[in-house]
């Protein structure tokens, strides 16, 4: 396997990680390249850094490239990395060093070897992803008096609008791996624009129910 996804909530532990594994192959640091991002992962980055993957190692035998995304890759991004992580070049390794794996489509886990540096420690039972499914499902049909009293309910302090976004990508997550329908791509969209919402609300000072607003209400048919 020459493609890892390495995934924890603290990036610099995961970017370490991916840096270790490259030490294990005998990667030389000449021959490792870092692309770091501090927003969501679009196509034009990807191309860019998919040509450097053909260039021939400076120094050793191998050479590496760790993408840095915490925050993720878009859908179309996702879909332009399916080739070039099933079969990358020659003695090249792939990192995609993501806070949860949840923002990644099935196919692209289906092509990598997962390392999850903390297991997932919240779980829900069958009762809680049945309503939460009603709730998801009402987020794209309802008007947007309905998302904002949402907001409003869960939004009261942070740890319970974490806990709520949290909770529904959970139930997300466990619908997407029991069903078959066409429309998952639009699954994993929404879970991308509630974990970058749960991500904003963790890191930074602005209000919980502000950021929850904005990101129920991004939700749309």
């Amino acid at each position: 396997m020459q493609s890892f996804i390495i995934s924890g909530k603290n990036n610099e532990s995961a970017l370490q990680k991916a840096k270790s594994i490259c030490l294990e192959k005998e990667t030389s640091q000449f021959d490792l390249t870092i692309e770091s991002f501090e927003k969501t992962v679009g196509i034009e980055e990807v191309r860019n850094f998919t040509k450097k993957l053909f260039l021939k190692p400076f120094q050793g035998n191998s050479k590496a490239l760790i993408i840095n995304a915490p925050l993720g890759i878009t859908i179309e991004s996702q879909n332009a990395l399916l080739k070039i992580l099933e079969e990358p070049p020659v003695n090249t390794f792939i990192f995609l060093v993501v806070e949860n794996i949840n923002i990644l489509l099935p196919t692209i886990l289906s092509r990598c070897k997962t390392i999850k540096l903390e297991e997932e420690t919240k779980a829900i039972d069958e009762k809680e992803v049945a309503d939460f499914k009603k709730i998801l499902e009402n987020l794209v049909s309802e008007n947007a008096g309905y998302k904002l009293k949402l907001a409003q309910d869960y939004g009261k302090s942070r740890e319970e609008a974490i806990n709520f976004l949290e909770s529904s990508i959970l139930a997300l997550r466990q619908i997407m791996l029991s069903d078959t329908r066409s429309d998952l791509v639009d699954f994993v969209k929404i879970i991308q624009m509630l974990e970058k919402g749960r991500t904003t609300i963790k890191t930074t000072n602005v209000s919980q129910r502000f950021i929850l607003e904005n990101t129920l209400l991004s939700i749309q048919t």
